[in-house]
């Protein structure tokens, strides 16, 4: 910034009123790039979000199951509830796993 400033570039249009290759001379390969940005030009790349290979609904707190009918209602609450997340995406289940936590009194 300060190389720019020194020849009173500060703004977009102070880098347009030069050529490409007069700031290539004065900042070497930066000057191509300055320029090019000025311009509207950008040839950084750019990549996709890493898509998403878990997803999961989970009901640890409070849950005190009484019987047999309780704990498949629960189940099939939290299916729907993951069933309902997996059809707002494109993606597809593989598998899946279910893990269950039981507390001895």
């Amino acid at each position: 910034v300060a190389k720019l400033q020194e020849r009173g570039l500060e703004r977009c249009r102070d880098v347009r009123s030069y050529g490409k290759w007069q700031l290539r001379e004065w900042f070497g390969a930066k000057g191509e790039m300055v320029w090019a940005n000025a311009h509207g030009e950008d040839f950084a790349t750019t990549t996709q979000p890493a898509q998403r290979k878990t997803m999961s609904a989970e009901i640890n707190w409070g849950v005190r199951l009484q019987d047999r009918a309780g704990a498949l209602q629960l189940l099939a609450e939290v299916a729907k509830q993951l069933a309902e997340r997996l059809g707002t995406t494109d993606a597809t289940a593989a598998h899946l796993t279910l893990k269950l936590k039981i507390g001895v009194p």
